[in-house]
């Protein structure tokens, strides 16, 4: 019996010219799929995938071999003159073999070809289209081939946001298995056209990491490495570690406030000073949270006091912001800059040197 497809396949959505990165996703995918309908043939250990891959391609895949297409055996089976019973038997078991993987890759080239029409705009390969049969002649392996040398051309544009994309920011919120996973594809997207190294993966990753603030530690700590060990796994193995610490303490932090609540305890009070001063926080600075103090922080940084105050921030953050909504006021802005102007004037420049005296 022929395996059931476990795999989405990445559709092109139709109405417009497919991406190099849409195409490719779709060329990923469909090979997925044919991984998952089994086949002795091509090496046995990559499903149907021979049957769709171009065939130099899938031989350059370590522990396959040359796929040849299975071809219907004769009907019926002949049993020549005075052939033996034990012969005979084995010639019925072999013929009913053959058969039934003929069969069932017909039944699978039947579904690649419909998992392909139903996830295309069937424009796109519309001249291979017959007349009668409509693409039902059609190999999936030419729909796919032919739709990968069209428009899986990257271009200059396309390799350039690739390399943006690399660099961007990620949201200490998300889970951090999201950015190894996005700055893999990005990575193995440039591959044949302008290839990333994966040094430049992980010296751009770890000034992402070092950006968002959140594991200055661990920051600290691969900087001490060798070079050797500045490895992609390496990378992933340390602040996994890390990122877990840093959600075990947002968890802690979280579940104290909690229980604070529940207890019928009054929410965290100011901290000393005016009543209407911001709370305090060690991650973060001052707040104009009325639930945010050390305590409550749901994102703290890696070695974070709880019960730091504005009085005693304990080597905290000392950020102070303005209220939310609050303009600058342009008299303290100008008021610095005449500081700043005083300041000069009291330390000037030396005087430029002149030439040389002689001698």
């Amino acid at each position: 019996m022929t395996a059931t497809v476990t795999h989405t396949i990445a559709a092109i959505a139709p109405g417009h010219r497919p991406t190099a990165a849409e195409t490719r996703d779709f060329e990923s995918s469909v090979y997925a799929a044919a991984r998952s309908y089994p086949s002795h043939r091509g090496g046995g250990i990559l499903g149907h995938v021979g049957a769709v891959m171009p065939a130099a391609q899938y031989l350059a895949i370590p522990n396959t071999a040359a796929w040849i297409d299975p071809v219907p055996p004769v009907q019926p089976l002949v049993i020549p003159p005075q052939t033996t019973a034990a012969l005979t038997a084995v010639m019925v078991r072999q013929h009913t073999a053959d058969l039934e993987e003929f069969s069932s890759s017909v039944a699978t080239m039947n579904t690649l070809r419909s998992l392909i029409l139903d996830n295309i705009d069937n424009t796109l390969i519309g001249h291979l289209r017959d007349r009668l049969l409509n693409f039902a002649s059609v190999h999936p392996r030419d729909m796919l081939q032919h739709l990968i040398a069209t428009y899986a051309a990257v271009t200059a544009d396309e390799l350039e946001a690739n390399a943006a994309a690399l660099r961007a920011p990620w949201d200490p919120s998300q889970p951090i298995e999201g950015l190894w996973a996005r700055q893999t594809e990005l990575q193995l997207f440039s591959m044949g056209h302008d290839d990333i190294s994966w040094n430049t993966v992980v010296r751009t990753t770890v000034g992402i990491l070092e950006a968002m603030g959140t594991y200055p530690e661990t920051i600290r700590e691969w900087r001490m490495r060798a070079p050797v060990q500045h490895t992609w796994a390496n990378l992933m193995l340390a602040f996994n570690h890390a990122d877990q610490e840093f959600r075990r303490q947002a968890t802690v932090s979280t579940q104290h406030y909690a229980n604070v609540a529940r207890a019928g305890r009054p929410t965290p009070a100011p901290i000393p000073g005016d009543p209407d001063f911001p709370h305090y926080c060690f991650t973060h600075g001052v707040t104009w949270a009325a639930d945010h103090i050390g305590t409550s922080c749901a994102h703290p940084c890696e070695g974070h006091q709880a019960a730091a105050t504005f009085t005693n921030m304990m080597g905290g953050n000392n950020t102070i912001r303005r209220k939310p909504g609050q303009p600058a006021h342009p008299p303290a802005q100008r008021r610095n800059n005449n500081n700043n102007n005083n300041n000069r004037r009291r330390n000037p420049p030396g005087p430029a040197p002149g030439p040389p005296a002689p001698p």
